[in-house]
């Protein structure tokens, strides 16, 4: 990816349409149903990890990436301030490939992109100043398949005319890569929240980085610019969209390399009556790594930040998937810097633009719903 290119969007993060902060007044909180059972086939991307455990030194990394990924690998040491060299066998001898050092807690994390499918033998040789260098090894699996097709999803404006009196629609615009570059949550079926009611949103502090809630805020702002959905924001918890803060031993599924998880709960309703839309979002979550270690903000070069993440998790809870195209928010590995054009088309046809609804009769079974939850990787960009 041109780092250049990506810088010019950035400052479209600010602007706050629609969308109630910390320390504004909270809008009405919307009507809701019941969440459905979750007896419908739910999706997530599970990515699998290899550990390697010595006294000493802890080593994981992705058990199988695509080709052309990056190979994430992240651990603890004893050794504090310690240098770190990820190694590759290649030829009957360990060829260094990366360099990081661990932080004051003995954290590390280093990667390296490998585009010849096949198994890789990787090392990790901590080496500190005083004392004996400490190594571990771990294999990976690099597959040659596509990351993340694009899902069969329409790439044209809906027109089917929305019902009742819904916020604004947002005028459709440009940005990085390609605008069909986008993908509905779990399937194919237009799904979205009703964009006639605000989503309360919470947000529990607990292990966040300081400044982490101005950061969600400005990612909710993003996407309440892109989308026309209205967002309140009701205080550390109660809302309909909820977002915190764990790690591996609270949460499992953020082990292996995985940064964070979001996406929403819905249930089935009447596409006729709902502006084509079968899937009603009644909550959304997210969850984020509080172990992990990545820039603050939203970095504009070298690498992905905390509130690249928060805005992709973001849009899962609202309603999309994982896409190709580098250039998109929505790509299974974060990198990109800004909204792409992808981004902006998904975030229209889940947003405003389906006008309202949920009437009380729409549903057509109350056992017909589920739950869509996907887990992230994070990748660092060169």
């Amino acid at each position: 990816m041109c780092l250049a290119a990506v810088t010019v969007v950035a400052a479209g993060l600010l602007a706050p349409t629609g969308a109630a902060g910390p320390g504004q007044a909270p809008r009405t909180a919307p009507a809701t149903g019941t969440v459905s059972a979750h007896d419908a086939t739910a999706a997530a991307r599970v990515l699998a990890a290899t550990t390697v455990r010595k006294p000493a030194l802890t080593v994981r990394a992705d058990a199988q990436v695509v080709a052309g990924e990056r190979i994430v690998v992240r651990g603890r040491a004893k050794h504090r301030r310690a240098m770190v060299s990820l190694q590759r066998r290649a030829a009957r001898r360990w060829v260094r490939l990366d360099r990081a050092r661990t932080s004051a807690r003995g954290a590390f994390r280093t990667s390296i992109r490998v585009d010849a499918p096949g198994r890789h033998a990787l090392r990790v040789v901590v080496t500190p100043r005083r004392g004996r260098a400490l190594s571990a090894a771990v294999q990976v699996l690099v597959v040659a398949v596509e990351p993340n097709p694009v899902e069969p999803t329409p790439t044209a404006w809906p027109t089917t005319g929305p019902t009742g009196t819904p916020p604004p629609v947002p005028t459709p615009t440009t940005g990085l890569g390609d605008p069909a570059h986008w993908a509905y949550i779990g399937g194919t079926d237009p799904i979205a929240w009703n964009s006639c009611a605000p989503i309360p949103w919470s947000y529990a502090p607990a292990g966040e980085y300081a400044g982490g809630l101005a950061d969600m805020t400005r990612a909710v702002a993003a996407v309440s610019t892109r989308s026309g959905l209205q967002f309140s924001y009701v205080g550390a918890s109660g809302g309909k969209l909820h977002v915190d803060w764990s790690d591996a031993s609270a949460t499992p599924a953020l082990g292996g390399g995985v940064v964070g998880i979001g996406g929403p709960s819905y249930h089935v309703v009447d596409p006729a009556k709902n502006g084509g839309v079968r899937r009603l979002i009644t909550s959304g979550r997210v969850t984020l790594d509080r172990e992990e270690q990545l820039p603050t903000g939203f970095p504009t070069s070298e690498r992905a930040g905390w509130g690249q993440i928060m805005m992709h998790e973001l849009m899962h809870a609202v309603g999309l998937g994982h896409t190709v195209g580098r250039e998109q928010v929505m790509y299974p590995m974060a990198g990109a810097f800004a909204l792409g054009a992808g981004d902006h088309t998904g975030l229209f046809n889940v947003g405003s633009s389906r006008g309202c609804l949920g009437g009380a009769d729409d549903r057509i079974s109350p056992r017909r719903g589920g739950e869509v939850l996907v887990l992230d990787s994070v990748e660092t960009v060169h």
